[in-house]
């Protein structure tokens, strides 16, 4: 058991630094969206929708580029007594 007389205790001092930078930053891209849709008949059909998306950004400290894909895809299937679907997505 510790007592007072034997007990170690220190104390970390932290500063905090900040800084703001305000400058121009030089912005620029766009973005494409796609959509297909097929009727199956019988309440059944197919979807599938792509997204493109580049953005470029420029700062004298900072540089990206980034390029954003995007495609979904789903099935809407009328089964006997059921309404199912299924699909799949994935991005990069």
């Amino acid at each position: 058991m510790a007592t007072p007389d034997n007990v170690c205790r220190s104390r970390a001092t932290h500063r905090r630094i900040s800084t703001n930078v305000q400058q121009n930053a030089e912005l620029s891209g766009g973005n494409l969206l796609g959509r297909w849709e097929r009727d199956l008949g019988s309440g059944s059909n197919v979807q599938l929708q792509t997204y493109y998306d580049r953005t470029n950004r420029k700062q004298a400290n900072f540089a990206e580029s980034r390029d954003t894909f995007d495609i979904d895809f789903i099935h809407h299937l009328i089964l006997p007594g059921r309404r199912t679907f299924c699909g799949a997505s994935e991005r990069a």
